[in-house]
């Protein structure tokens, strides 16, 4: 039997039609969401209810995403994560160093941001909160992936992705069917796997197919598209 809700989302984006939308896909995804145009106005909520996860625009009306971030560094436990057209990698570092745990680059890919919010929550131990049975697992080709876990299975074993590697199969899960590029894979990375000309991104896109293969899914879902990029090529259930 499907369990009801309970995890909440607190949005705060000023582009109405992009909060309409993201707010609307929460929902439908089984999230309590409580959306806001102004820091101000997330800051008063979130001071006196549930929140699990803050997702956040940077440039805002008044007090900026940043500035909000600085507020709520009392509160270890609330997942916070950027969603912002400022790209740089020194504002990725700036988001970062002010409390939060993940940032994507605008325009978002909705289905890399339940991936990313879901393994956040997984993070800040909030497990054992009620939600969808089926909320937490993908089902792909020949292998699936528990988004609380990390851990992917496949016919012949299973076997846990470290952090990075994961963030890399949940873009590339994201994005399936296109050609991710070099650049903007590497944003999603933190600055030490951030080497877009050298080997550093080859060599995580190697872990991921060897695990793939130890679990005995084809490794060759991922293809290369030399000086482009990477494509996940299969469907997803």
């Amino acid at each position: 039997m499907t369990k009801q809700p309970v995890f909440h989302v607190t949005l705060v984006e000023d582009d109405p039609l992009l909060r309409v939308s993201l707010r609307n896909f929460f929902v439908g995804q089984g999230f309590v969401v409580n959306d806001f145009e102004t820091a101000e106005s997330a800051f008063e909520f979130i001071q006196t209810n549930d929140t699990n996860v803050l997702v956040c625009d940077i440039v805002l009306p008044k007090q900026s995403g940043y500035q909000l971030f600085e507020k709520l560094s009392s509160k270890p436990h609330l997942g916070k994560i950027f969603i912002s057209g400022k790209s740089e990698v020194e504002d990725r570092i700036k988001g970062l160093r002010l409390g939060a745990d993940d940032y994507l680059c605008k325009p978002i890919d909705q289905t890399e941001l339940l991936l990313r919010t879901k393994a956040l929550l997984a993070r800040l131990n909030y497990n054992s909160l009620d939600c969808k049975e089926e909320s937490s697992e993908l089902k792909l080709l020949d292998f699936s992936i528990n988004i609380e876990t990390r851990m992917i299975t496949g016919t012949l074993s299973e076997i846990e992705l470290g952090i990075v590697e994961f963030d890399l199969l949940a873009y590339l899960i994201a994005h399936h069917g296109k050609i991710c590029n070099r650049k903007n894979i590497s944003n999603i990375l933190p600055p030490n796997e951030r080497d877009i000309e050298g080997r550093s991104l080859d060599n995580l896109v190697a872990r991921v197919r060897k695990k793939l293969a130890v679990i005995g899914s084809n490794s060759n879902h991922i293809v290369t598209f030399r000086s482009k990029g990477y494509m996940l090529k299969m469907s997803i259930h």
